[in-house]
């Protein structure tokens, strides 16, 4: 009897372990996934629409690719029109994107929040002698 109750203890334990190791409390995860995305820009005009399709991989990696398109003639809107891949991670509850990681100059960042399942926020395309034109975006999960 004492045989079996060790077996069965050793069998929670490692149970409990592997439930443990499996748990991931990281709710950002669920974030992954596409998103119609459309960039204003500080009238509130559209300037950019497309998608973003995010993998939230845990709160400090997140990658993926967008495909946008400019809507108007708008000057000034940096590398965020055609397709390319993003990079980035959550600061607190503040996910910031790269949309041209790599780059050391001619950047697009997006810096927003998710809420009710939309990440917004606001984008800036930047240089190397700072910010050359912003505005704000928001989303909506397909």
């Amino acid at each position: 009897m004492r045989v079996l109750n060790e077996k069965i203890i050793s069998f929670l334990i490692l149970l409990l372990i592997f439930c443990v190791g499996c748990n991931n409390n990281d709710e950002s995860i669920g974030l992954s996934g596409t998103y119609n995305y459309s960039g204003y820009n500080a009238d509130d005009v559209l300037i950019i629409s497309g998608t973003l399709d995010l993998n939230v991989s845990d709160s400090t990696h997140v990658t993926g690719t967008w495909q946008l398109n400019q809507v108007n003639d708008e000057n000034n809107v940096g590398p965020q029109t055609g397709t390319g891949n993003l990079e980035g991670g959550f600061n607190n509850d503040v996910l910031m994107l790269d949309l041209n990681p790599g780059w050391a100059d001619n950047n697009v960042f997006l810096i927003g929040k998710f809420e009710a399942g939309n990440f917004n926020g606001a984008w800036e395309y930047s240089g190397f002698a700072g910010a050359i034109n912003q505005g704000y975006f928001t989303t909506e999960k397909k």
